[in-house]
This record gives structure tokens, sequence and C-alpha cells, in this order.
């Protein structure tokens, strides 16, 4: 807490958003999972993102973020480090690693117009709002 150093408050503030977020995330990711894989493998599908969420991503910065701080980000002449230019490598890594899932799965969106509004399971699908309370799914006919 850079800015507020000394605010009790603040710092509680924080850390209660980053739980609610961190809580957020992984019940993303048990959604993403339920939705893209098939019943029999959903639990390895699981598995696989925890080892690579809280295995692998803390391997890799544990080996990859000491020579950054020595090598890249301090200053020799100085000694200080530039935290701001350090935090930005794994925030443009973040964002890349978001794009990553457009790019290996399609969207529900195109998934439903390409299945006719059905799920791999042939369940019918809805991923537009009904215009009427009255309307309902029928078999054969996808939700508008």
């Amino acid at each position: 807490m850079r800015f507020f150093p000394q605010s009790p408050g603040l710092i509680i503030a924080v850390q209660i958003l980053h739980g609610i977020c961190y809580a957020f995330f992984f019940a993303t990711v048990y959604i993403f999972v339920d939705e893209h894989f098939p019943k029999d493998v959903r639990s390895s599908a699981q598995g696989l993102f925890n080892v690579m969420i809280l295995g692998v991503g803390a391997l890799v910065a544990n080996s990859i973020c000491p020579k950054l701080i020595q090598q890249t980000f301090t200053n020799k002449l100085t000694g200080i480090t530039d935290f701001k230019g350090l935090f930005l490598v794994p925030l443009a890594c973040g964002f890349g690693g978001g794009d990553c899932p457009r790019a290996v799965f399609p969207s529900a969106q195109a998934e439903g117009e390409r299945t006719g509004g059905r799920g791999r399971d042939g369940t019918l699908r809805s991923y537009r709002r009904k215009t009427s309370a009255t309307e309902t799914d029928k078999p054969g006919t996808a939700a508008r």
C-alpha cells in the first residue's frame, strides 16, 4: 500500500476485496469447466486447472521473479528497484493469458449458432433473452 501505508481501514478493505475476487475467480473456473468439458473428465479438468493456477504459476513466478528483480528492474548504480515496471510484467501476462481461452475455445454464442441452440449433450440452451414471458422452449427450436 504505497500511497496509504498508515491506513489500516484501507488495507483491510483491499484484503477483503482481494478475497472476494479470489473466490469469484475459482468459481468462474469451475463454471467454465462444467460448461465446456464432458461429465466423465470434469474432475480431471478441474485438477488440471488447479495445478496450472496453484502449482505451475507459483513455480514459474518463483523462478522468474528473482531474476527480473535483480537483473532487469534494479538500477545498477543506485540499487533501487522499479516495482512499477516489475508489476507490469504479470499484468501483461494476465491480459495475454486472458485472451488465450478465446482463441482455444469457441464462444457460447457461436457454439449455439452452429448447433441450432443445442449444447453438447443435446439439450436446448438459451443464449438470448426471451421476448415474452409466455414464449417457451420447444424441441428443435432455439430460444430468442
